[in-house]
């Protein structure tokens, strides 16, 4: 997990008064980094104090100041920044996938593609939906393949679908 090297002076803003830390050097921020990505991935205070050869007090008071070092570190984040970069870092990831689908040759390739852009679009959806940004997805996508190569039966073919559908009937599959 990637913590950033940022040495902070802090105040615990917590209820209990606002006690100051004294500044933690970037040596100690490794460690406490650490001894949290280690004691979140399971492994016992005991452990970590043998590890690292501390006591476990000294353990406990790291994993202490690692959630006031998460404080400092996203109390100037900009979400909405962070936010607009994902949403156009996957669209232009979608966008890539569904020129390189139709750039590709080979079936398979074409469809690993397809899922690509299927997935990141699924992710991207997710991502705006627990955002507030959309309310409602749709419940079925459907991805139409042509089945004809001749330019001539393929209009026709696209031309009749259309017909249908501003007709109601069903279409099965579609």
């Amino acid at each position: 997990m990637d913590h950033g090297n940022k040495v902070v002076s802090l105040k615990t803003g917590e209820q209990g008064g606002s006690e100051s830390l004294p500044v933690i050097s970037p040596k100690r921020q490794a460690r406490i980094w650490q001894v949290q990505d280690l004691h979140l991935g399971g492994m016992r205070v005991k452990d970590l104090a043998t590890y690292f050869g501390v006591s476990r007090k000294q353990i406990y008071k790291d994993l202490r100041d690692a959630k006031v070092l998460y404080r400092a570190l996203v109390k100037d984040f900009d979400s909405d920044t962070f936010l607009g970069r994902e949403i156009g870092f996957l669209e232009e990831l979608r966008r890539k996938s569904m020129h390189d689908y139709a750039m590709a040759k080979q079936e398979g390739v074409k469809l690993g593609f397809l899922r690509l852009a299927s997935e990141i679009s699924a992710k991207l959806t997710s991502l705006l939906q627990s955002t507030g940004l959309l309310t409602a997805a749709p419940q079925r996508i459907v991805i139409e393949q042509n089945p004809f190569t001749d330019k001539e039966f393929r209009q026709k073919y696209a031309a009749l679908l259309l017909e249908a559908r501003t007709k109601g009937v069903p279409i099965l599959g579609l």
